[in-house]
């Protein structure tokens, strides 16, 4: 936390464990470390200009990265008598779509009850989690676009394929009609990409392959979609430098969080609105895989969209502080 006079702002790092190199003990130590020195630069004139340069001279872990911009942002937007959005953007979406997420591993009478529950919500984009049992998964995706012939369906495969069995689930894919096909294949060198591209018409999309892989300007000329994890990658300016490299390539980007609270999920959004494709769903819907949450109202999700009116502000009025363990605090 933040603490301006009386306005305070919020900023999260939450490491996601098979995602993020860092750990939670990382994080905390780190802080105690370097806590000081974070507040004095707060307290100057452009701290996001000063973070950018300490992070190419210091190792500060990808979350605490985001946590430290979300902070120096919200901070630089209310010195200039901004909201966060009209600070960070010269254009915004004044609402963004989101996808809900379904594992198509699921016995066929609950895929049809989820899908028909999350259709009377007002999603219209299916995320459908794949790379298991292929023969049975096919015949759950013919099923859902002949019950639903408008639904928006994208697949994530997590890696599970070799080329050849992506290259022939995707060819199976095509009369069904996907968006796009999330990390299809286990080792995703620029050669396995370039041949799938080549055998099928099925967008491809990479999320995971963006921080594992040491290849990615190769990656980027063979793929449709890029699935950005804010909290993962770090700094507000690897994630423009990312989009501007994307844009240039005619790149589709889709903003998702992971498993931060509604604080880091609010931050995730206004970037969404800003540099998520407008056209796309974005993965902002995971509020319901935690336990506890300090945010768990927002960002509200109503007939499949979040207003960005609705996102700020973030108060100690409506954090639920009770569920968290320690509360860092830097008064300016």
């Amino acid at each position: 936390m933040l603490l301006v006079g009386r306005k305070s702002f919020y900023g999260e790092a939450a490491p996601l464990p098979g995602f993020s190199s860092e750990t939670v003990e990382e994080i905390k130590k780190t802080v105690e470390n370097n806590g000081q020195q974070w507040k004095e630069m707060l307290q100057r004139e452009k701290p996001t200009k000063l973070l950018e340069a300490y992070y190419l001279k210091t190792h500060i872990p990808p979350s605490l990265q985001f946590a430290l911009d979300s902070l120096a942002y919200q901070l630089e937007a209310h010195r200039t008598d901004q909201s966060l959005l009209s600070h960070l953007f010269n254009i915004y979406s004044p609402q963004i779509s989101v996808n809900a997420v379904i594992s198509l591993s699921n016995k066929a009478t609950i895929i049809e009850q989820e899908t028909d529950q999350l259709i009377k919500k007002g999603y219209n984009t299916l995320k459908c989690k794949v790379g298991l049992n292929a023969h049975y998964e096919l015949s759950q995706l013919h099923k859902l676009r002949a019950n639903y012939p408008r639904l928006n369906i994208r697949l994530d495969a997590n890696g599970a394929w070799t080329p050849e069995e992506a290259k022939n689930y995707l060819k199976e894919v095509e009369t069904i009609g996907i968006e796009y096909c999330e990390e299809p294949l286990a080792n995703p060198t620029a050669d396995a990409y370039a041949l799938l591209q080549a055998q099928t018409k099925s967008p491809l999309a990479l999320d995971e392959s963006l921080t594992k892989a040491n290849h990615i300007e190769a990656l980027l000329s063979y793929c449709s979609v890029l699935i950005l994890k804010p909290m993962v990658l770090g700094s507000f300016r690897t994630l423009f430098d990312i989009c501007k490299r994307a844009n240039k390539l005619n790149i589709k980007i889709v903003l998702t969080t992971s498993l931060e609270s509604g604080i880091g999920r609010n931050i995730t959004a206004a970037l969404a609105t800003g540099i998520g494709s407008f056209s796309y769903a974005h993965g902002l819907n995971t509020a319901g895989l935690l336990g506890r949450d300090l945010l768990p109202e927002k960002p509200k999700i109503s007939n499949g969209f979040i207003s960005t009116d609705k996102l700020f502000p973030i108060t100690k009025d409506n954090l639920k502080l009770q569920n968290l363990q320690h509360e860092p605090e830097i008064n300016l």
